[in-house]
């Protein structure tokens, strides 16, 4: 016995009659008068019909899972790429700072270079003796002394810190207050006296 079934998903009815089952989609699901042919399902049995509307729910649901998930995909993809771009962007930078403090600390070690005298072979040999300085006062002008001093690579970085932190002399400025720094903080002072022998300086102090 034909089976005329409705084609609406959770709906299972079936009557025998085609007219009974149009004015059914009709007036229970609200579906146009032309289009109502469109929600039938003609079938020899009912289980015929319920097997064919499973059929094509499963193919609809199958579609719509491929949909979503071709939907997934392309924003897993799109996230995926967005990530990727940004860790190359870190990578140019991370190596952008490593070159540039690369050069820096290479400026740094040609400055403390150009600061030190190379030890060539000729330095090892004895030097000529320089004539002694003598200074009968040793307050007021400083007196340059032409002679080369080898200084430990952190002497100048006190230097640069002592720059940075707002101290405006050069390297021999610094050299100077500091040995004087040195010795008025334990009470040290150098004097010079003159036209006194070294018996009577004994004496005095004796």
């Amino acid at each position: 016995m034909v089976v005329y079934g409705c084609k609406i998903e959770g709906c299972d009815y079936s009557p025998n009659n085609k007219q009974v089952a149009l004015k059914h989609v009709i007036e229970v699901h609200k579906i146009p008068p032309k289009e109502a042919e469109n929600y039938i399902i003609q079938a020899d049995t009912k289980e015929e019909y319920l097997k064919i509307k499973e059929e094509m729910y499963r193919k609809e649901r199958e579609e719509k899972n491929k949909g979503a998930g071709d939907a997934l995909d392309a924003e897993l993809r799109a996230m995926l790429e967005s990530t990727m771009k940004q860790l190359l962007d870190r990578q140019k930078s991370l190596e952008s700072d490593f070159t540039s403090f690369k050069e820096r600390l290479e400026r740094i070690e040609k400055f403390i270079e150009s600061l030190q005298p190379s030890l060539q072979p000729q330095s090892l040999q004895p030097q000529a003796r320089q004539p002694q300085v003598t200074v009968d006062v040793l307050e007021g002008d400083y007196i340059p002394i032409a002679k080369k001093v080898f200084l430990n690579p952190r002497v100048l970085m006190y230097y640069q810190y002592a720059r940075s932190q707002g101290y405006g002399g050069d390297l021999g400025d610094f050299i100077n207050e500091v040995i004087e720094s040195f010795f008025r903080d334990r009470r040290i002072k150098i004097a010079v006296l003159k036209g006194v022998s070294e018996l009577e300086w004994g004496k005095e102090q004796g």
